[in-house]
């Protein structure tokens, strides 16, 4: 029996504990870098659109395999972002070995403790290639039941700093991969402008699933030069 007078004020107190789950969910990685870049662009890392945080920061921890000894600058500057926990990391030209194929991992953890791991090769060529973005942001949600219509804009960069849209003549190359890791072909839906893509309703047909859409251009005399938007 608990007896009160009035006005009074009752509480309690417990204590509840909250552990991780056994088998945690793991982050899905979006590692949105180019496999090829010229010998005057910079290397950028960027895993910024991947997913699996539960709504918190993840951390990010990069690294660089078949370390040479001229690697020094290069393994500083990732050291640097590991700091921070940087989702993107920019390795300057100035660093890099032309001719080379740089191998980067990075390994993303939630709080929850789960852990995904990727790795990409980069190659640095010993000439310019062209540069291309997808325009507007980097992550999009978006109902299946919405058209959705994407625009790359590409650009052929001299070592002088100098850019050109369409100032070589350049190819374009569209394709999609899910979160499931299904690939589908875009490249019917591909417009008269091949820099532009317009899906239809339903035409990305997994409900609640992850897309990764990316373009690669390309010189179009010399296809192996080429780069790699992604969103």
């Amino acid at each position: 029996t608990v007896k009160t007078a009035r006005d009074a004020i009752l509480s309690s107190s417990g204590c509840v504990n909250v552990s991780a789950p056994p088998t945690p969910d793991t982050p899905y990685i979006i590692f949105n870098t180019p496999e090829i870049i010229g010998k005057c662009n910079d290397l950028i890392l960027d895993v910024s659109s991947s997913s699996g945080g539960g709504g918190r920061s993840m951390n990010i921890l990069w690294s660089l395999y078949e370390v040479t000894a001229n690697d020094s600058s290069v393994l500083a500057t990732l050291a640097a972002c590991n700091t921070e926990s940087a989702y993107a990391c920019e390795i300057s030209s100035s660093l890099l070995d032309v001719n080379r194929i740089y191998h980067i991992g990075v390994a993303v953890t939630n709080f929850l403790g789960g852990l995904t791991q990727r790795n990409r090769s980069v190659h640095v060529m010993d000439e310019s290639v062209p540069l291309v973005e997808i325009v507007g942001p980097t992550e999009l949600d978006v109902k299946r039941s919405t058209p959705l219509t994407l625009y790359v804009r590409a650009t052929y960069s001299s070592c002088d700093g100098n850019q050109e849209e369409n100032g070589a003549p350049l190819g374009y190359s569209w394709d999609t991969t899910s979160s499931l890791e299904t690939e589908q072909s875009i490249q019917a839906y591909v417009e008269n402008d091949p820099r532009r893509v317009s899906l239809p309703a339903y035409t990305l047909g997994y409900p609640g699933g992850s897309y990764l859409i990316s373009c690669t251009a390309f010189m179009v005399d010399d296809p192996d030069r080429n780069s790699t938007a992604q969103i």
